[in-house]
């Protein structure tokens, strides 16, 4: 029970990576604030099962990143049922297949604060909500963030930013007890990446795909006091040292 009565916030944990973390924390006896913006239904239904399954502390918020109001709202609702926080994960993202190049200024603007401004604003509303001024702050990324990746442009840059946000927030919260690292994983089956390939997840190689466990294994790491307090500031890679080979990502290419 590695994070018994800890208080911990999920962004985007209605479904997929988000719900595995949730249910991950859960386990091992953490408090949980699912958030989510459209899947109310899913939402209640992982609700039902973590308190069923665990008896913990767990209700659900809906609420559009993209609105600084609706981002203050799910803080206030937090403060309201538990008063203090130990810890947020920041999983929730947002993108589309268009290319990099036929972006509008509609789509970065929802893309953007989605993905870089909302983590901030979130960051910014937790702070005073940590215990003792003690909180621990995770960051979800991807290997797009680092490769040129087929219609996951904007989600790339955004992620890229991200994790530049994490470097940056470090410097400036160098002096507290707060720690922010960054989690990144190579391809996760689930249906965001079923969306960006349309279909096409078995073009990759088996050895690039990471199971959704292994990211909630190490945010259960990451929010508990098992991590050493020098640990910030990191991008934490799971990618089955696949990341460390000079070749290619399909099936079917030399050297496979």
């Amino acid at each position: 029970m590695l994070l018994k009565d800890k208080n911990i916030l999920v962004t985007g944990s209605s479904r997929g990576i988000g719900k595995t973390i949730a249910l991950g924390l859960a386990k091992q006896g953490a408090n949980i604030c699912i958030h989510y913006k459209y899947s109310e239904k899913e939402a209640r239904e992982l609700v039902n099962t973590i308190y069923q399954e665990h008896k913990v502390s767990v209700f659900a918020v809906q609420a559009s990143l993209e609105s600084t109001e609706a981002i203050q709202n799910l803080f206030n609702s937090i403060k309201s049922e538990w008063k203090t926080l130990d810890g947020i994960i920041l999983n929730a993202a947002t993108g589309n297949r268009k290319k990099l190049l036929e972006q509008t200024q509609g789509d970065w603007d929802q893309i953007s604060h989605v993905n870089i401004l909302s983590p901030i604003e979130c960051i910014r509303e937790s702070l005073p909500l940590f215990k003792n001024k003690t909180g621990k702050i995770v960051l979800l990324s991807s290997e797009g963030a680092r490769f040129g990746i087929q219609h996951y442009g904007p989600i790339g840059v955004t992620k890229a930013a991200l994790e530049a946000v994490m470097r940056q927030l470090t410097v400036e919260l160098k002096n507290t007890n707060i720690s922010i690292n960054t989690v990144s994983a190579t391809l996760v089956r689930t249906h965001a990446l079923d969306a960006v390939t349309q279909g096409q997840m078995n073009i990759f190689r088996d050895a690039y795909f990471i199971d959704p466990l292994d990211i909630a294994k190490l945010s259960v790491f990451l929010m508990s006091d098992q991590c050493p307090k020098s640990l910030k500031g990191q991008t934490l890679c799971l990618d089955n040292g696949t990341l460390s080979e000079f070749e290619p990502h399909l099936k079917g290419k030399p050297n496979e």
